[in-house]
């Protein structure tokens, strides 16, 4: 009688097992990489959050932010001066074959970091600043001779 149980309860497994398709993982390293040969560059670890990547792009396009389930949605936070104009996209979902497309379209629309877009950083920190600093502290020099002068 026993045997007969198992038996049954084995059948019973067998009939509700169902077969499913390959399952497709979420295409968050792919949008990660595309969007890193684009000009992008992340910033991991600078907030709370563990689970997104903050993608800033050095030249005019959009700053964005990708989450852990393949969301990609523009940048909440602050955006650089020369980047405020730039209209944001509407955010990519990751389920649809179609929202990949688009997704793709929107990388095809992203241009390339100009040399000036690339050296942004190196000439404010490095150019800019010390000749700012030169005119005031000539300024400055200028004032003191003149008071001890007078």
């Amino acid at each position: 009688m026993r045997t007969e149980i198992v038996d049954h309860e084995l059948k019973a497994q067998a009939y509700t097992v169902e077969v499913l398709g390959p399952e497709t993982p979420p295409p968050v390293l792919e949008r990660l990489h595309a969007l890193v040969r684009k000009g992008y560059r992340p910033e991991i670890g600078k907030d709370t959050e563990t689970d997104i990547i903050v993608l800033r792009h050095l030249g005019k396009a959009p700053d964005l932010v990708l989450h852990s389930d393949g969301l990609v949605e523009p940048y909440g936070g602050r955006w650089a001066r020369h980047k405020r104009h730039i209209v944001p996209p509407v955010p990519f979902g990751a389920a649809d074959l179609g929202e990949q497309l688009r997704f793709m379209r929107f990388l095809d629309t992203i241009p390339r970091a100009s040399l000036r877009d690339r050296t942004r950083r190196f000439r404010h920190k490095y150019v800019y600043f010390p000749v700012v600093f030169a005119i005031l502290l000539g300024i400055h020099l200028a004032f003191t001779a003149m008071i001890i002068d007078g």
